[in-house]
């Protein structure tokens, strides 16, 4: 088998770093730190209020832009993720009081003179008196052998981004909660075979969606194994396969 999709999970602010140099290379009353729907949604809010903006972010959209279709989003039946996003991006550029810093990657953030000063990766430092921390989600590790590996060797967090790469393949996605499930359909119209791999003895999702694992089971294009405990990822060059245990409480 080729292939994972992993979970989300928790806040992904990084730890506080020592930072060095003085100085603000952009200065506002309010600054948010991240890209996706809770910081683009604080920047209007903010915006809206009479205040100017600043929204510092690695990338703008966040994860909802790895979502292959939102169906759960009042206002629209069905949307792709990155469409959706793209809505929340040209929303927020109608305001001129928000000012946005793409491509900078918070990792440190101190309290100096009555300021708050925030540091980029790459040295810049943006500051203000109040600052909206929304970044988000983070991978969350499955923390067995071999699942830390380069780019394009095998494992992947984003089953929109990454599927094609694995056309034709036969693939296995960890976790059976929502995102999980999404992730398995999404790459059972690309795969040749899908694994949903689930540590419960019960797919944990909505039942929408895990009627639409029924039917996909049903038409042989997706395997469910719950009660499964992956152990290890195979393969050197490239993942040639996964190691599972079984955990006895539970039925595919």
């Amino acid at each position: 088998m080729k292939g994972q999709a992993g979970h989300q999970s928790g806040a992904s602010l990084s730890p506080l770093a020592e930072m060095q140099g003085d100085g603000c290379d952009e200065q506002r009353r309010i600054m948010i730190i991240g890209g996706g729907p809770a910081g683009l949604s604080a920047a209007v809010y903010a915006a809206r209020a009479g205040s100017n903006v600043l929204l510092v972010a690695d990338e703008l959209g966040g994860y909802i832009a790895q979502t292959a279709l939102v169906e759960n989003y009042l206002g629209f039946t069905s949307i792709a993720g990155f469409e959706l996003a793209d809505r929340f991006i040209e929303h927020v550029h109608n305001y001129n009081q928000i000012e946005i810093i793409e491509g900078a990657r918070i990792t440190g953030l101190r309290h100096e003179d009555d300021e708050l000063i925030a540091q980029a990766a790459d040295g810049r430092n943006f500051c203000a008196a109040l600052v909206i921390v929304a970044t988000g989600t983070r991978h969350r590790r499955l923390h067995v052998p071999g699942e830390l590996r380069p780019a394009g060797q095998g494992v992947s967090h984003c089953a929109v981004c990454d599927g094609p790469m694995y056309a034709g393949e036969k693939v296995a996605v960890i976790g059976g909660g929502n995102a999980g499930m999404e992730a398995a359909l999404h790459l059972s119209e690309i795969a040749s075979k899908v694994y949903l791999i689930e540590q419960e003895g019960r797919l944990r999702g909505e039942k929408l969606l895990q009627q639409r694992i029924a039917r996909a089971k049903g038409k042989g294009k997706i395997d469910v194994l719950t009660a499964t405990r992956v152990e290890e990822i195979t393969g050197d060059a490239a993942v040639d396969g996964i190691l599972i245990s079984d955990l006895g409480h539970g039925a595919g």
